[in-house]
């Protein structure tokens, strides 16, 4: 057993590999601790965590692998913080975590069940497969949205953004991303990345009024980034990794005044500039 300090200022128990012992409820108690992370990499654990609910002051809960039942967690209602490895088998009815405050969880066990968490300003979803946003649920003040979906097979529809009215940074890694233009309800967004995330094009993006921060990484062929050009807001634009430019005009980047930080990683002999002329804009940003 080992107790850290986390940087959220929560002091966290962590046991790993190792069972629980009774008097280790004492550091709950005294308020000593108000995290665990518990789990077990190897094969074949099975970790019983059914002593969770009756732990006082428990605010923060980290699942790791093999963790056999993970119904227990529901019942901890006073959890701000709770992730769930994205291996985690089972489901899980969220509803009653009117607390929380940061979901990191795969989609399977029942994200579903969070639709209209009160608190919720932050939700990663894991293992995303098939669906839209609407699955999800409105959420007043969820500000960051990370949406991890399977590197081959997943997609995802952006159909119900206008239930995240406070939403400013949105993260899409793999998939394929499907009615973007729904995405325009979100109008608060500051930062899109997109990580492997293949998108039909960059009229989504280049129609939200506060944007400031557009990645595009490893996003395969876009075909322009025209849509872009005289942006009121943008103020860095990543175009990196295989991301390729189909039309080859790069105009939008090195004539939009307002840019401060681009980077262009990889040139093309249909390219319009070379990324080294690109970066003469201004230093690159620290992506």
């Amino acid at each position: 057993m080992k107790i850290r300090k986390l940087g959220s200022s929560i002091t966290e128990m962590q046991l790993i590999c190792e069972a629980w012992q009774s008097e280790y409820a004492e550091r709950f108690v005294s308020g000593e601790c108000e995290g665990l992370l518990i789990g077990c990499h190897r094969p074949g654990a099975s970790v019983d965590i059914s002593f969770v609910a009756a732990l006082p002051n428990l605010r923060s809960l980290r699942l790791g692998l093999g963790i056999g039942n993970p119904t227990p967690t529901a019942e901890c209602r006073d959890l701000t913080l709770l992730h769930v490895s994205g291996r985690q088998k089972g489901r899980l009815d969220l509803s009653g975590l009117r607390a929380l405050r940061e979901l990191e969880a795969p989609v399977a066990i029942g994200l579903e069940t969070v639709a209209g968490l009160p608190a919720l300003e932050s939700l990663t979803a894991l293992s995303w497969r098939r669906g839209a946003l609407e699955l999800l649920g409105a959420h007043r003040h969820l500000r960051f949205l990370r949406i991890e979906c399977a590197a081959r097979t997943g997609e995802l529809s952006l159909a119900g953004a206008a239930g995240l009215p406070e939403l400013r940074t949105l993260w899409i890694y793999d998939g394929r991303l499907t009615e973007t233009a729904e995405l325009l309800a979100a109008e608060r967004l500051e930062e899109i990345r997109l990580v492997g995330a293949k998108a039909p094009s960059v009229e989504f993006a280049a129609r939200l009024p506060g944007l400031q921060r557009l990645v595009l990484e490893n996003c395969g062929p876009l075909d322009s980034l025209a849509a872009l050009a005289d942006h009121p807001s943008l103020v860095e634009v990543a175009v990196v990794g295989n991301t390729v430019v189909q039309d080859g005009n790069l105009h939008p980047l090195v004539d939009n005044p307002r840019l401060r930080h681009v980077a262009v990683e990889r040139g093309a002999a249909h390219y319009s500039h070379t990324p080294a002329q690109v970066r003469r804009l201004a230093p690159p940003a620290a992506l």
